[in-house]
């Protein structure tokens, strides 16, 4: 493809991997991002053994080896029966997860970019944009318009303001919300393992060593069990979860006033155009599912990655859109449907509590399946696996 000029608009992961992979190609490309500076996003800051890969391909994975603590594997907790699954990923030489910090890891990203030649422009809040006659692009923000950019990356996120301008988002309902706060533990554990804890009332909680002083704490919850607390007592909230499991009340104190918590909503956006005229969304711009499996950043970087992809490997943009278009529709398919099951079965506590007597029968079955979370094995694949394995029947 011969080379055109690029315009991306956010400075998160999927932004700042997709400004990266774009300009090795040679083409130009600027990142727009209406911070003045790279922040700490919200987030379970958990990157999947697929996304682990994905940085390795592309030779980003050996500088931040050392800085972020490596994830064998998880603990699936049935708080209602105080049964606790450990679970490792299959062949774990070579699939780990990663803790990491999203300030520190977007900063890279955005560093190796930078590098190669990408220009950022902080405090640009995109105002609109209009397609030209010639088929370029004109982006206009608060006080500038800048013109002729033959592709626009949406990296804009979950609320992407591209897509709600542009009408290729419908309106989604907020129900459900998360909850984001960094513990401390009474104690140092010695174990390379994340959490879940899923909770009777079909809420969930996720816990991620992001190192021995910083524990990422999340729940994911029902915006009407939010509302239904007294001033919305979001402290309160997070100390009826852990007085409820056994193990997290062995791993941490009760909070007070003093943590600071952070809200994050809606945990779900449907985009219905993706790609296509000269633009692309990308990351959770693209499409972005309940993080009950924790894959966010793993979505960020894939989708970036096959954007590249198919840009690298067709000769007209067009066509090059057209095939992401369809493997990233593929891909939310059947991830899509896991996660509405997932959603179902949670907040079914007689179904949580066969489930877990399945797993617990097997440790291999219980690796396969967070196989499945870790995206190493599509869902189909896992499933076909667990039912069929010698090590299981």
């Amino acid at each position: 493809m011969k080379k055109i000029n690029i315009a991306i608009i956010g400075a998160g992961v999927a932004g700042n991997f997709s400004a990266f992979l774009l300009k090795s190609l040679g083409h130009e490309v600027q990142i727009f991002e209406k911070r003045h500076e790279i922040k700490r996003r919200s987030c379970g800051e958990y990157l999947t053994p697929l996304g682990v890969k994905i940085l390795d391909r592309h030779h980003l994975l050996k500088p931040i080896a050392n800085q972020f603590l490596k994830l064998n594997g998880m603990i699936i907790a049935d708080t209602k029966n105080q049964k606790n699954l450990i679970c490792h990923f299959p062949d774990q030489k070579n699939n780990f997860g990663l803790s990491i910090n999203r300030l520190l890891f977007d900063q890279f990203i955005l560093n190796q970019a930078q590098d190669l030649g990408v220009k950022i422009h902080f405090n640009h809040q995109l105002q609109s944009l209009k397609k030209n006659s010639n088929e370029t692009w004109t982006l206009f923000f608060e006080n500038e318009k800048i013109e002729e950019f033959d592709l626009v990356i949406a990296a804009d996120g979950r609320n992407s303001f591209v897509s709600r301008i542009l009408n290729h988002s419908p309106k989604n309902p907020n129900e459900r919300i998360a909850l984001h706060a960094f513990l401390k533990r009474k104690s140092f554990f010695n174990e390379r393992l994340g959490q879940m804890h899923v909770f009777s009332d079909g809420s969930y909680c996720g816990v991620n060593p992001i190192n021995d002083e910083e524990i990422n704490f999340s729940i994911v919850l029902d915006t009407k069990t939010l509302r239904s607390q007294k001033n919305h007592d979001l402290i309160e909230l997070i100390n009826q979860r852990i007085l409820s499991s056994e193990r997290l009340k062995s791993e941490f104190d009760l909070v007070d006033e003093n943590i600071e918590i952070h809200t994050s909503m809606p945990l779900s956006h449907k985009n219905t155009f993706i790609a296509g005229e000269g633009l692309a969304y990308v990351g959770d711009a693209s499409g972005f599912i309940d993080p009950l499996t924790g894959e966010g950043l793993t979505i960020a970087l894939w989708s970036s990655e096959q954007l590249y992809l198919s840009i690298k490997n067709n000769e007209h943009l067009e066509t090059a859109l057209v095939e992401y278009k369809k493997a990233r529709k593929y891909s939310l398919l059947q991830k899509t449907l896991l996660n509405k099951i997932f959603q179902k079965i949670i907040k079914c506590p007689t179904i949580v509590t066969l489930i877990g007597k399945i797993l617990e029968k097997s440790q291999n079955r219980r690796d396969l399946f967070i196989g499945i979370i870790g995206n190493i094995y599509t869902p189909i694949q896992g499933l076909i696996n667990m039912v069929f394995s010698k090590e299981n029947l």
